[in-house]
């Protein structure tokens, strides 16, 4: 099922020794503008602008069986949350975990309205244990987990989509999570914004309070980067935060799907392999930050605690 080829670059990526990041804090960023905003609405109300909704995990840190976008919220489900926030085309990444769960609630529950609704699915890649070998299960198959938010653009690309957008006439892809119920899938100044900079990517960032666990800006060598907080240098300070929301140029996106990104190996209950999306910061020619405010688009929901707030 999978290239041998594939386990030795998974080591490489488990055993290597990191290199030291040589990053300094991203301070500041230019405010939302008005006129960003009154462009926007205007670029979402003649169909500019899609959304990727990342729904790929489930519920378990919620103590919620199935997929995280039907975990209840007050009474609603993620899905229906963000769902009734839609405003153009709209494309759900599931994973091969929730897949058929996923399509199975839509369709029980019409969509919640939404007509232009697209599917697709990112890939797996093998779990590793301590020594660096494919973990089994009981029936001696591979044991897998989602590779992570990296190949979104990708796999979107892969699927068709990109093309069915260009010929809708979408300009710019926003990107979200369904974890954070306060997020805006057509936030009309994130997209303004991209369309007066020009910009590949537009991040929308928040402050960072002292300690967080969130990805953080950064600059390296006078480029914008994010970095997990896993990652960051004990100091100094870090005051923006990553938001997990983007807005990316249809150009770019497609230029996204023939970019290979690194890996970050996390341990869970075993090794895994993920790609990050913010890593395609490195490949984009212009990138512009919009700073929000936290109430108004950062609540994710990844714990039962989170949603008891």
């Amino acid at each position: 099922m999978f290239d041998p080829s594939l386990l030795e670059a998974q080591r490489r990526a488990l055993f290597s020794p990191k290199p030291p990041l040589n990053v300094q804090p991203l301070t500041d960023c230019a405010p939302p503008l008005e006129q960003d905003r009154l462009l926007g609405e205007q670029l979402i109300a003649e169909g500019k602008m899609g959304c990727i909704l990342l729904a790929g995990g489930l519920g378990e840190r919620l103590g919620h069986v199935g997929p995280k976008g039907t975990y209840l919220l007050r009474g609603k489900s993620l899905f229906e949350i963000l769902f009734e926030k839609v405003r153009g085309p709209l494309a759900v990444m599931t994973s091969p975990l929730n897949h058929a769960a996923t399509v199975s609630f839509l369709k029980e529950h019409g969509s919640f309205g939404v007509k232009n609704l697209d599917l697709f699915t990112q890939r797996s890649l093998p779990l590793l244990d301590d020594q660096g070998h494919w973990l089994l299960d009981a029936q001696g198959n591979i044991r897998q987990a989602p590779d992570g938010n990296g190949g979104a653009l990708k796999a979107f690309f892969e699927a068709g989509l990109w093309h069915k957008w260009q010929e809708k006439g979408v300009e710019f892809v926003r990107l979200a999570l369904i974890d954070n119920p306060l997020a805006d899938p057509y936030d009309a100044e994130v997209c303004g914004a991209a369309a007066r900079t020009g910009a590949d990517v537009v991040i929308q960032a928040i402050a960072r309070e002292p300690g967080e666990h969130i990805g953080a800006l950064a600059l390296s060598e006078g480029r914008i980067k994010i970095v997990e907080y896993t990652e960051l240098p004990s100091s100094p300070d870090f005051p923006l935060g990553n938001s997990g929301l983007f807005c990316f140029s249809l150009p770019f996106v497609q230029r996204a799907a023939s970019i290979e990104l690194p890996w970050h190996v996390i341990k869970r209950e075993a090794w895994k392999c993920e790609s990050f999306i913010f890593d395609l910061l490195d490949h984009a020619h212009s990138v512009h930050v919009v700073l929000s405010p936290r109430a108004r688009c950062f609540a994710p929901i990844k714990t039962k605690a989170d949603a008891a707030l």
